[in-house]
């Protein structure tokens, strides 16, 4: 009887060792893939963009805009999946002082199945990254307009948003 207790125990200490050895440390997971904001340069897509949004069937919200450094924060409401967002520059800077930039953000559904719930996203664009020399040497304003309805936003080099 002591034999077989002593039989059990080791081979419930063996198996907890494999068990504890089997068993992956989160640590050496890889990070997730943070994917770009989609960015398209196109005055046709822009066009195209503002002309469907009276049209959409669904929709989501911008909460807020704001600048920090070089990145243009936009806080939207709606769509399971960020990555489904895409912002589109008309590629014309307006002569105004300061410049102009007329910049919509596009949500574009998945052919997968869609969730019903409204999400918080936050999209970031690199605007030094996105419009190069003219960033560094101009200041500007972006009018930002949504691409599912009729809403539009602008932000000032200070950072100032208004309703257009």
């Amino acid at each position: 009887m002591k034999n077989q207790l002593k039989n059990i125990s080791t081979i419930t200490l063996l198996l907890g060792m494999v068990l504890v050895l089997a068993c992956k440390s989160r640590q050496n997971e890889p990070a997730p893939v943070v994917s770009e904001l989609a960015f398209e340069v196109s005055a046709t897509a822009y066009e195209q963009a503002i002309a469907a949004r009276t049209s959409r069937q669904y929709g989501f919200d911008i909460k807020e805009i704001k600048r920090e450094g070089d990145i243009l924060k936009v806080f939207v409401r709606g769509g399971c999946d960020k990555n489904n967002y895409k912002i589109i520059w008309d590629g014309i800077m307006r002569k105004s002082y300061p410049l102009t930039l007329f910049f919509v953000i596009s949500y574009e559904k998945s052919t997968g199945v869609e969730c019903a719930a409204e999400l918080d996203h936050v999209l970031e664009l690199n605007l030094k990254e996105k419009l190069g020399d003219v960033y560094t040497t101009q200041p500007y304003h972006i009018l930002l307009s949504n691409g599912s309805k009729v809403y539009d936003k602008v932000i000032t080099p200070d950072g100032i948003v208004s309703d257009k």
